[in-house]
């Protein structure tokens, strides 16, 4: 053994420097039985715990790290924000993974982020690239059950519920999306179950209640071809004023009501705001008004029909305005009785004129089960006007 004031060897194996205090090892030191020093392999092997620090594992108020002889390990750090462990990778001076004292860790250089109360944050700067993927049985594409992407877009292989169990029954209030395109919405009697808004406006355009009450602030069409249905509107309530369907205009003579035709959409039949009907044809049951009657050629009669319908007894008021040619200034004015009795099989028929000089006849055509009005103009040059037809019981 050599020793001087400077350094000291120990059997050549161990050399400790009193100037630097540097102890170095030759070769595999072993102290005690239960710590050696392997110096070729720059290796140490301890039999127990090892802290460094204080001992963290044993004094909740120390600073430091435990190493457990049973795998344990222990980091307590100085405060919940400071690191108890950090994560690079060489070359790089980013940390990829922190874990601080209240627990908070991040990972992907930070792009995946838990605090300490438990939020979740995802980040994916990759254009349409996934935040969050679930698999099950597998993970191939078709074993992806839920996917969101980087722009927000989500999609599931399920159903999406929002509130309780029983949505669908109409027990527990909320909401669902089913995977096979159908949606739910339960809410109370008067609460909301659907809102649409326009983008920067407070006020719905469309707001439907749990009850089945509904408000559309725009048009609502029904059907887009010829073999499309209609609307149809059914009320049970006995208070006069509730209507299977009530509309309202808020423009002076506005339409209320506004019928057209097959061929070109133009409009047949209207009424107005203030009551005001005009329709281009006969309106049957009770009541129906008027059409042109214009008669062929040269002659002066003009023969229309009424259905019958196996009504036993009806009464009918015709006005009619007749000219004597379309260019006649002066028509032929009057007004015409009818009525149907004994409906049926053995329907009969009678006509009257109360006033006007205009003559009338009618017909009964048993296999149309109608009647046929034929009016006569005393002028003998074809009959050109309206007739008004009014079902009166």
């Amino acid at each position: 053994m050599a020793n001087n004031r400077e350094i000291s060897q120990f059997a050549g194996l161990v050399t400790v420097n009193d100037t630097s205090s540097d102890v170095s090892i030759g070769a595999s030191v072993t102290v005690g039985t239960g710590i050696t020093f392997n110096a070729g392999a720059g290796t140490a092997q301890f039999a127990g715990n090892t802290t460094f620090g204080g001992d963290a594992d044993a004094d909740i108020d120390a600073e430091g790290v435990y190493l457990g002889a049973d795998g344990k390990i222990r980091a307590r750090a100085s405060s919940g924000s400071a690191y108890c462990f950090i994560g690079s990778q060489k070359g790089s001076g980013t940390s990829t993974t922190v874990i601080n004292g209240e627990g908070a860790a991040t990972f992907a250089s930070g792009k995946f982020d838990l605090d300490a109360n438990g939020r979740l944050n995802l980040r994916n700067d990759i254009s349409s690239g996934q935040i969050l993927q679930c698999y099950s049985g597998g993970w191939t594409g078709g074993d992806r059950v839920a996917s969101i992407l980087s722009t927000g877009a989500a999609t599931f292989a399920g159903t999406i519920l929002s509130g309780g169990p029983a949505v669908t029954g109409g027990t527990d209030k909320g909401s669902y999306i089913g995977y096979e395109g159908n949606a739910g919405f339960t809410a109370g009697s008067t609460s909301s179950a659907i809102r649409v808004w326009t983008q920067g406006t407070s006020t719905p355009t469309l707001d439907i209640t749990g009850a089945g009450a509904a408000t559309f602030k725009g048009k609502i069409e029904a059907g887009t071809s010829s073999t499309d249905h209609g609307v149809e509107a059914q009320s049970g309530s006995s208070t006069a004023s509730y209507a299977s369907v009530s509309a309202r205009n808020y423009t002076s003579g506005g339409n209320v009501w506004q019928g057209k035709n097959a061929a070109s959409g133009t409009q047949t039949s209207k009424i107005t705001e203030t009551g005001a009907a005009t329709f281009d044809k006969s309106v049957d049951s009770p009541a129906y008004f008027g059409d042109n009657y214009n008669s062929g050629g040269a002659t002066s009669n003009v023969t229309f029909s009424i259905d019958n319908n196996g009504a036993s007894m009806a009464l009918y008021s015709i006005y009619c305005s007749f000219y004597g040619g379309s260019t006649a200034t002066t028509p032929y004015n009057s007004h015409i009785t009818f009525m149907i009795r004994n409906g049926g099989a053995g329907a009969n028929g009678h006509i009257s004129v109360d006033y006007g000089t205009i003559t009338a006849t009618e017909s009964y055509d048993s296999g149309n089960d109608e009647f046929d009005i034929t009016l006569t103009t005393p002028s003998s040059t074809r009959a050109y006007g309206l007739a008004r037809v009014i079902r009166i019981s």
